[in-house]
C-alpha cells in the first residue's frame, strides 16, 4: 500500500491525518519471550481514516493466526491446516459470577495500586482470574470464548488495535474504564481498556467504577 503510514512502539507518528495507517507490534509479550515462555503475539492492524479495516494476530509458538476484516467476521487459521479456518465467536456468559476474567499490567508501576483494587473487585465477583502477559492474545481469547472479559490499566495502540478488531468482529466490546469507545488515533499515549463478550460489559463497568471510586476516597 504505497503512501501508507505506520505506528508502533519503536516508531512515532507525527501526523494522524493520513488515510491508511498500519499499527504494528512485532512482539506483544516481550517479557514472556525473554524468559522463554511460549506465549506472545505478532499484531498488525490497518486503519483507514481512523477506522479499523483489518487486524491480524499470530502466536508464533502455537502457529495459529487470528484475523478479521471489518464487517466480515473473525477467524483463526492453523499453519498445520491452512484450509480449515474457524469462525470466532464470543462466549454466551451473561453474569460476572460465571465469568473467567483476565488482566494485564503496565510497565508504569504508578498504575499498580488502582489496578489491583479493580482486579480484586472483579476477582471477588467472577469465577476466576488469569494473567498471561500478552494483551493481544488476551483479547483474542475473549474473541474465541475462552475468556469472558479482560482489564488493562494502560494499553498503547499497538498493543490492542489489531486484536480489538478481531474481538469486535467476534461480537465483543472494547471500551475505556468509563465505557467510552476508544479511538486509538486520539489516544496515542494509551488508554485504560475493558474488553468483554458484550453481555458482561455494563456489569463490568459498574464493578470497575465502584472500585476506582473507593480507591480515590482512601
Amino acid at each position: 500500500l504505497p503512501g501508507s503510514d505506520s505506528l508502533g512502539e519503536e516508531s512515532g507518528l507525527d501526523d494522524t491525518r493520513g488515510h491508511l495507517l498500519w499499527i504494528i507490534d512485532p512482539v506483544d509479550g516481550t517479557t514472556n519471550l525473554v524468559h522463554g515462555l511460549p506465549h506472545c503475539g505478532i499484531a498488525v492492524g490497518l486503519y483507514d481514516s481512523g477506522e479499523p479495516v483489518l487486524g491480524v494476530v499470530q502466536n508464533p509458538f502455537s502457529r495459529i493466526t487470528y484475523y478479521a476484516e471489518a464487517g466480515r467476521g473473525s477467524f483463526e487459521r492453523s499453519c498445520e491446516n491452512p484450509r480449515s479456518d474457524r469462525r470466532l465467536r464470543v462466549s454466551d456468559v451473561r453474569t460476572l459470577d460465571s465469568a473467567l476474567s483476565s488482566f494485564g499490567l503496565s510497565y508504569d508501576r504508578s498504575h499498580a495500586d488502582s489496578l489491583f483494587r479493580v482486579v480484586a473487585a472483579v476477582f471477588e465477583r467472577s469465577q476466576d482470574l488469569r494473567r498471561s502477559g500478552s494483551a493481544a492474545l488476551d483479547l483474542v481469547a475473549v474473541a474465541r470464548g475462552n475468556l469472558d472479559l479482560h482489564i488493562e490499566p494502560l494499553s498503547r495502540p499497538w498493543d490492542i488495535a489489531a486484536s480489538s478488531i478481531i474481538l469486535h468482529e467476534a461480537g465483543g466490546v472494547v471500551t475505556d474504564w468509563d465505557g467510552h469507545e476508544i479511538s486509538w488515533l486520539e489516544r496515542l499515549g494509551g488508554s485504560q481498556v475493558l474488553a468483554s463478550n458484550r453481555w458482561l460489559h455494563e456489569e463490568l463497568i459498574d464493578v470497575v467504577q465502584s472500585a476506582t471510586t473507593l480507591a480515590s476516597r482512601s
